[in-house]
């Protein structure tokens, strides 16, 4: 209705509110045990080590998001359902981030972890293929839900293993680099495979992201 301009100030307003959110944020966190078994270099192992859970989320999931809209046109699917398509799965997104604040620390964070991984992957093979627009929306849908499941977890396990905050900090560098590894790995192998190729992939880095966090979830387990 309002053109490219439109959308560019409502992502202003936006920002703009969060700016006035921001200033009110705690700037000081309660002291809290740090978890380790006495030694520094196992810390920093911790914390690299989901670190790196990090960043193979982030390629995973921009691996498939650089390719889900011509996943959709290889299937035959119309554009304007594509698009809606991708907009209610920002919105089951939030589904899944409300999920989380919901549970809190009431089931632990390795139990949503794993489901929220196999509900990636059920996801992925159900996309791989010829996919009905039935198939499509579900498929989207439930994925954008467990990737934001998945990422608020990994940050809440990186806040436990490193209590200082600063590797918080350099989670926002780490996604970026995924961000930017994903559509390239994807594009790798997509002349190997096709599309499946890519959610093939896709479900190998949820996988590893996952494994990533083994060490880091017992730590805080042995820490409580």
């Amino acid at each position: 209705s309002y053109g490219l301009n439109g959308a560019y100030w409502l992502l202003a307003a936006l920002a703009l509110l969060v700016g006035f959110v921001a200033v009110r944020l705690p700037e000081q966190v309660a002291a809290r045990e740090v978890v380790g078994t006495g030694s520094a270099q196992v810390s920093r192992i911790l914390i690299v080590a989901v670190l790196v859970s990090v960043l193979l989320f982030w390629a995973e999931q921009n691996a498939v998001y650089a390719f889900v809209e011509r996943i959709g046109n290889a299937s035959g699917l119309e554009p304007q359902f594509i698009g809606f398509t991708l907009g209610m799965a920002n919105l089951t997104g939030f589904a899944g981030a409300a999920l989380v604040a919901w549970l809190g620390a009431r089931v632990g964070r390795a139990l949503p972890l794993a489901l929220a991984t196999l509900m990636q992957l059920v996801c992925l093979f159900t996309l791989s293929g010829h996919v009905t627009s039935t198939t499509y929306l579900l498929g989207l849908g439930l994925l954008s839900m467990a990737w934001n499941i998945v990422n608020p977890f990994q940050l809440g396990v990186l806040a436990g293993v490193d209590t200082s905050g600063k590797s918080l900090a350099l989670a926002a560098t780490v996604a970026g680099i995924g961000l930017a590894v994903g559509p390239a790995a994807g594009a790798a192998v997509i002349g190997q495979g096709g599309y499946g190729a890519i959610l093939w992939l896709a479900g190998a880095l949820a996988i590893l992201s996952l494994i990533a966090l083994v060490a880091p979830l017992a730590g805080l387990a042995r820490a409580k």
